[in-house]
Formats: structure tokens, C-alpha cells, sequence
């Protein structure tokens, strides 16, 4: 043999031995990481079963308890163990259409028992559909529980691993057979029912309709026209439809020009009202005052027929001012019925507007609202570290998509700073409080 062709030899065998060698390292790497993956979500599984035990445990203890300090303790631990739950659901190799029941559960299980939670804590008796509903979601959570220790116990027993993929093709327990021990499990939620609550993974918020677009006949494309030109200030012949949106509320889409900048605005369906409206034109240096600014944004809010709009808050930014607007009746505010209008402090003109909070929750018939208590009295529940300035009346949400009408004070501590202070007028309770941070750009609360 020649030098020549033993030198091809030498070479071949250590390209050979290299990737031999890389192909047992990937090999290694693999298994590596198959054990991990298994690893993960084995403890996320026993994490799971642990958490679903201590929501079972808590909820029976729940139901017998008499105590309410005992309550609010196992409430508190059914509200920490679903969120648990929750975060080891989600990291399962199951597909969302497989856990979206499950995780819904453990949801409104948790949220409920913070929601009797802060009713023991005022001193509020738990009715008789508050202990049916309890005894409702202790069934299904032991239903839960027993399926789940099912698959556990299939685990113990090897028939079943808990891998995300099939590495390298071949190895047992994949996603279809997690999918398949699931099964089981996720059946048992197929007629979970409606839970109606006050809390924020309550099923009435999903379902809730605008009572606006509710009583509201739908309108042409071309009534719809009208509105959008006026809502971009625009000429009517200069408004092209771009079809519509069939999202949770329904509208027409449409586009125009601008002084050579592209706006687009959506028109509910139902009603014709303006949904939002958006120009993409960037505002030069600014020539007018937040005061002025805000003339233009209430000018702009009286053209398309909302006229008892108060101002709440605002920020500018990049040469824009965004302003908050809240419906006003009476001496009364309604911080639900919001409208956002962005006003350009170059030219004044409108480059931006949302109606979409005033669209979902204003409502012309709703009860004129009479406070039970008076200022004085409302006062009296404010922190004595804080000094009241200012006292009006508001109607504010919740978390839980409801409302509250409640004494609204202006304070501020020692340090001059100012807090926004809600106090319920039917308890008497502190319901909300804010701080507003105030800087040469606007005011934030938070």
C-alpha cells in the first residue's frame, strides 16, 4: 500500500472516530435531556397532586368549619394551592384543549374561596348558595383528585413516563400516551358547570353584553360610513370600507387619508357607534398647553355626541396628550364609562381615540345613585396618616366586572404626596385607594 493511500485511511478513520464520537455524545446529550424533561414534569405532576390534595383537604374543612378566622385560613390555603395547581397544569406536555377545563376549575375554585375569604373578614355571613356552591367544587375537586392519583399510581408502576417528545424516535410513553392517561381526568370536567359569582374568573363576565349594543338595531354599511368619517375627520368620499370584524363586538372597518397620513376607525355593528379611531401621523414639536389640549379632546367628544364627559387623568408623550374621559350624571362619576382620546399638541388635532370601556358598560337607565352616607361621615374611614382635600362622588369597577358607589376623596400624607381614597357608601368600608403620581407629563395612578 503507497503512502498516499494510507494517508486517506489515516484520515478516514479519524473522520470516523470523531463522528462516532459526536454521534455518542448526541446520544448522551439525548438521554441527558430525556431525563430531564421526565424529571420536570414528574415533579410538576406530584406538584399538581399535592396542590389538588390541599385544595380537597381545605375545601371539606371549609364546608364543617364554624369559625370564620378558620375560614378565611382555609380559604387562603385553597386560593394559594390553585394557583399552584395552575402553574403545574400549564407546564404539563398536554395541549390547552385538554387542560382549559381543568385549569378553568382551579381558577374559580381558588377565586371563590378569596371571594368568601373577604366577606369572613367583613364580618359577612356565608348564605346558603355560597355553602352549596362550596360543596359543589369539594365534589369535583375529589373527583379531581381521584383521577389524578390514578395516573399517579400508573407512574409508580412504570406505565407510564412523563416525556414531552420522542427523542430519537422509539421511546415509550410519548404525548399520545399522556394524552390518553388524561383522558380520563379531563371527562370528568366535559358538564363542568356555569359557576355566576363575584369574582374576575367568573362566568358571567365572559358571557356579559353591552347593554348599549344590546338594545341597539344593526346599521348599513354606509350609516356606519358617516360615523367613521366624522370619528376621523374625514370626508365622507374619502372613507373606504375595509370589510368588518367579527371579534366580541362586531363592526365595520374603515380607512382614509389624512394630510397624508393613513387613519383607520371601526363602527359598531350594532348601534353605529364609533368602536376607536387612529391616525399613524407622529405630532412635531409641541405648541399647546395640557389646557388647551384637553379643549380639543372635549370639542372632539361633543362633535360625536358624548357630552357629560369629565376629565379624569392624563399624560403627554411624545409630543401627544392622552386624557381620560369618564361619563358624568349629575354630581356622580362613572369611571367604567371611559373614553380615551390622544390629541396632538403641534396642531390640536385628534389622532387617537378608544370608546370601546364607554361602549361595553354605559347605560342611560341605570338608577340615579343617592349616598346613604355624608362626606363627614364617609370621612371618618379614612386613614387618619392621610388629610382629605377634595370629596366627590364616583361609581368605580371591581376586579369582578361590577361596580360600587362609593365616596371619592383627594388626600394627601405628610409628604404632600396624593392618594385617590374610595370608601364604600352602603358598608362604610374602604373599597379602593390610589396613588397619583404627578410629574410635568401628566398624572398616574396606581
Amino acid at each position: 500500500m503507497d503512502r498516499k493511500s494510507l494517508r486517506i485511511i489515516s484520515v478516514a478513520a479519524a473522520v470516523f472516530a470523531v463522528l462516532l464520537g459526536a454521534f455518542i455524545y448526541q446520544l448522551s446529550l439525548a438521554r441527558t435531556y430525556r431525563s430531564y424533561i421526565i424529571n420536570q414534569n414528574a415533579r410538576s405532576f406530584y406538584d399538581l397532586v399535592d396542590s389538588v390534595r390541599t385544595i380537597d383537604s381545605s375545601l371539606e374543612k371549609g364546608i364543617h368549619s364554624a369559625s370564620d378566622a378558620q375560614l378565611i385560613t382555609y380559604s387562603a390555603e385553597i386560593w394559594r394551592s390553585s394557583g399552584g395547581a395552575q402553574a403545574d397544569l400549564s407546564s404539563l406536555p398536554l395541549s390547552d384543549e385538554q387542560t382549559l377545563k381543568v385549569a378553568k376549575f382551579l381558577s374559580q375554585t381558588g377565586d371563590y374561596a378569596y371571594m368568601l375569604a373577604r366577606k369572613a373578614a367583613a364580618g359577612e355571613p356565608i348564605t346558603k348558595e355560597e355553602q352549596a356552591t362550596l360543596e359543589e367544587l369539594s365534589m369535583y375537586c375529589k373527583t379531581l383528585f381521584s383521577s389524578l392519583s390514578e395516573v399517579e399510581q400508573k407512574i409508580n408502576r412504570g406505565e407510564l413516563t412523563l416525556m414531552k417528545t420522542s427523542l430519537l424516535g422509539g421511546f415509550r410513553g410519548g404525548d399520545d400516551a399522556i394524552s390518553a392517561a388524561a383522558a380520563p381526568v379531563v371527562e370528568q370536567f366535559a358538564d363542568y358547570p356555569t359557576l355566576i359569582y363575584d369574582g374576575p374568573f367568573s362566568d358571567h363576565l365572559s358571557d356579559s353584553v353591552s347593554v348599549m349594543l344590546e338594545a341597539a338595531a344593526e346599521v348599513t354599511q354606509e350609516t356606519a360610513k358617516k360615523t367613521a368619517a366624522r370619528a376621523m375627520g374625514a370626508d365622507e368620499s374619502e372613507v373606504v370600507c375595509l370589510g368588518t370584524s367579527e371579534g366580541k363586538i362586531p363592526a365595520y372597518c374603515f380607512k382614509s387619508e389624512r394630510d397624508g397620513a393613513a387613519v383607520t376607525a371601526d363602527v359598531t355593528k350594532q348601534g353605529g357607534f364609533a368602536l376607536y379611531m387612529l391616525s399613524d401621523r407622529m405630532p412635531g414639536e409641541a405648541v399647546l398647553s395640557p389646557e388647551e389640549a384637553l379643549g380639543c379632546a372635549k370639542a372632539y367628544l361633543d362633535d360625536m355626541g358624548l357630552r357629560d364627559m369629565k376629565t379624569s387623568f392624563y399624560m403627554t408623550d411624545a409630543g401627544a396628550l392622552t386624557a381620560n374621559f369618564a361619563w358624568e350624571r349629575g354630581d356622580v362619576t362613572y369611571y367604567r364609562d371611559l373614553v380615551k382620546v390622544t390629541v396632538a399638541l403641534d396642531t390640536g388635532e385628534i389622532i387617537g381615540a378608544d370608546f370601546t370601556g364607554y361602549i361595553k358598560n354605559h347605560d342611560e337607565k341605570r338608577p340615579l345613585q343617592s349616598a346613604r352616607m355624608s362626606a363627614d361621615e364617609a370621612r371618618l374611614s379614612v386613614s387618619e396618616r392621610l388629610t382629605p382635600k377634595e370629596h366627590s362622588l364616583a361609581v368605580i369597577p371591581t376586579d369582578y366586572g361590577t361596580e360600587v358607589f362609593c365616596h371619592e376623596f383627594l388626600c394627601t400624607n405628610s409628604d404632600g404626596r396624593s392618594y385617590l381614597v374610595y370608601i364604600n357608601d352602603e358598608t362604610g368600608s374602604e373599597e379602593q385607594i390610589f396613588m397619583l403620581i404627578e410629574s410635568e407629563n401628566g398624572t398616574l395612578t396606581i
